[in-house]
């Protein structure tokens, strides 16, 4: 993977070896992922192991291939898991900061399931080697998939695939009939502001109060950003403008940063833009 951001190319390579950590008697598994870094495709810095296996893992899961890309402020990852005894490969998410410190999400579930049995892919499914193409509101992921067991050498069955995901739909927070609450982390408000969502609360709700970040403490909301003049209902949506009565903008304030108070019921919030109003 070539970063513009950073000016560097990212290698994924598969040591085999047994790693640290385990007890002795414990089944080997000698596959997992180990960063490379390069300016120039010659001259390579090793960062060591970023993604292994662990005690939340199946025993016989191996780390066998990862494709990281850029995704907003961070990273993401297709992550292919190999679980041995049954000779079939899932794709899961894994994510990170800065791309060298990754953790897997969720509860590990796949990103990219097999399909079922007697499927084209119910063996196998693999992203190919790019990131996923925006179209309108939806990421593609083309994929490969085999219905043949990993050994089959010769005798694998494979075809190409295409699976879709709703932008920024790769995990979201969820509120059922009970009302969650969301504070972010202190935003900028030095300039007039905007804010849109992804969200999908079609038989829900979600408001949203701008509140100064006065202290490290909440405070009320600032006047006429109040959660109930941006009650939306029935909404599914990636790009839904939060209106606080006729208004869209959000006023600077001397203070010059403000958290976001979000309140759901029945809604699945994906994501959020918080950005200067031009």
């Amino acid at each position: 993977m070539f970063d513009e951001v950073t000016g560097e190319y990212s290698l994924i390579s598969r040591p085999n070896q047994r790693m640290p950590g385990f007890k002795p008697g414990e089944l080997k598994r000698p596959r997992v992922a180990n960063l490379w870094k390069s300016r120039d495709l010659v001259e390579w810095r090793n960062c060591g192991v970023v993604l292994k296996y662990d005690e939340l893992d199946r025993h016989d899961l191996q780390i066998y291939g990862m494709q990281p890309f850029r995704y907003g402020k961070g990273f993401l990852a297709l992550l292919e898991v190999y679980y041995a005894g049954i000779e079939r490969l899932e794709t899961q998410l894994a994510s990170s900061l800065d791309g060298v410190r990754w953790q897997r999400t969720g509860h590990r579930e796949p990103v990219l399931a097999l399909g079922g049995e007697g499927t084209w892919d119910s063996h196998w499914v693999v992203s190919t080697y790019n990131p996923p193409i925006p179209e309108a509101d939806r990421l593609l992921i083309f994929y490969s998939g085999a219905d043949t067991k990993h050994a089959s050498k010769a005798r694998h069955r494979r075809a190409i695939g295409l699976a879709s995901i709703r932008r920024d739909g790769w995990v979201s927070l969820e509120a059922g009939r009970t009302e969650g609450v969301l504070v972010t982390t202190p935003l900028p408000l030095g300039r007039p502001m905007k804010l849109e969502l992804n969200v999908n609360c079609y038989s829900g709700r979600i408001s949203v109060e701008v509140i100064p970040a006065a202290g490290g403490g909440e405070t009320d909301p600032l006047p006429g950003c109040e959660g109930s003049a941006s009650a939306a209902e029935g909404i599914d949506q990636v790009s839904h403008r939060v209106c606080w009565g006729e208004r869209s903008v959000v006023a600077p304030i001397e203070a010059g940063r403000c958290h976001l108070r979000f309140c759901l019921k029945q809604a699945s919030l994906f994501s959020y833009r918080w950005a200067e109003a031009k």
